[in-house]
């Protein structure tokens, strides 16, 4: 048995937009492996979810009042999370992996319990009515891992993941034609989103020198516009521009090494076209970066280590920051000792 226990904190004068309340998570889990083959292994589990949320009547009149239909009530969600994997060994160096999950995610309590006074909107209510949010997840990868392959003393890994997410009843701020009616929540359950995309990752290494690098593409939109599920579909806000990672370093002694990475993000401009949705939502230009590693470990129980972010003091915003620009170099340095 899972327990876990979310709890706002009590305040005098709580915002309408962050109600206080208390969310209790009780879960139980069974997993097992079956190997159908020698080379086939079946991995299954099941969860069962069940959430209670109870927000705190806010203090001000305008946001608790009854009659508009703000109720700070308990409210339950349950559901089971079903999970199945299988990972099957083509060769002592290469293996192909698959797998689905129906996923369940319970509405937050500001998502529950957010409220307006009904002289300023028609999504007056308190929203118990939401349904949980699903996801039916499902991945295919592959990994392989070779010795000896330009030279005699050389290890490449590689691994390739496709994916696939169909997000059921998101939840997002009632907008545009759902808003019409007096004594609606200020949330609702959308019909949902999709995205697909790709991980690629490679790691080489040649006597003391290591290199590693990866790929990410996601590509996705949502069903409806974010407004209302009658409009057409339209970019998810939130969906992450390609980025790619390059990385190289070398052991200089048996207790030093350095190392050098960059990373690039493409321009992310599929934003949806209403920009007062989401204040993260501006598009922002592609970028690099780059960043420098440092360490000294001269026993299992000292490691001093240094670091330089944006080593060329780069300008950039980085997407989902609201146009608001990225930190400039950041030089730290740290050390862990053990005793």
């Amino acid at each position: 048995m899972h327990w876990r226990i979310y709890e706002g904190i009590p305040q005098y004068y709580t915002p309408n937009f962050e109600p206080s309340g208390e969310q209790r998570t009780q879960s139980a889990f069974v997993q097992d492996r079956y190997f159908i083959t020698p080379d086939l292994e079946l991995t299954a589990s099941l969860r069962y979810n069940h959430i209670r949320s109870e927000g705190v009547p806010n203090l001000a009149p305008d946001y608790n009042d009854p009659s508009v239909g703000h109720d700070y009530s308990a409210v339950t969600h349950q559901g089971w999370e079903p999970r199945i994997a299988l990972v099957y060994d083509v060769s002592p160096s290469t293996q192909i992996k698959a797998a689905y999950a129906y996923g369940l995610k319970a509405p937050t309590i500001d998502e529950l319990y957010t409220v307006q006074y009904a002289r300023a909107s028609k999504r007056a209510s308190t929203s118990r009515d939401l349904s949980v949010t699903r996801v039916n997840a499902y991945l295919l990868g592959m990994t392989n891992e070779h010795q000896r392959v330009l030279t005699e003393s050389d290890h490449l890994a590689t691994e390739v993941t496709l994916f696939w997410n169909d997000i059921i009843h998101d939840v997002a701020q009632r907008r545009g034609i759902n808003a019409t009616k007096q004594k609606e929540g200020y949330y609702t359950n959308l019909e949902g989103l999709y995205t697909y995309g790709l991980d690629a990752q490679l790691q080489y290494r040649l006597y003391d020198w290591f290199t590693d690098a990866s790929v990410s593409i996601v590509r996705g939109k949502h069903k409806g516009s974010l407004r209302d599920s009658t409009g057409a579909d339209e970019y998810w806000y939130e969906t992450p521009p390609l980025s790619a990672m390059f990385g190289i370093g070398h052991q200089l002694t048996d207790t030093i090494q350095i190392a050098w990475q960059g990373q690039y993000w493409d321009e992310q401009d599929r934003v949806p076209n209403e920009p007062s949705l989401h204040t993260a939502n501006v598009a922002s230009d592609a970028y690099f970066f780059q960043n420098l590693y440092g360490e000294w470990k001269p026993s299992d129980d000292f490691v001093l280590r240094a670091t330089i972010i944006n080593l060329t003091d780069q300008y950039y915003s980085p997407y989902l920051s609201a146009g608001v620009p990225a930190a400039g170099r950041d030089i730290r340095i740290n050390a862990t000792i053990r005793f």
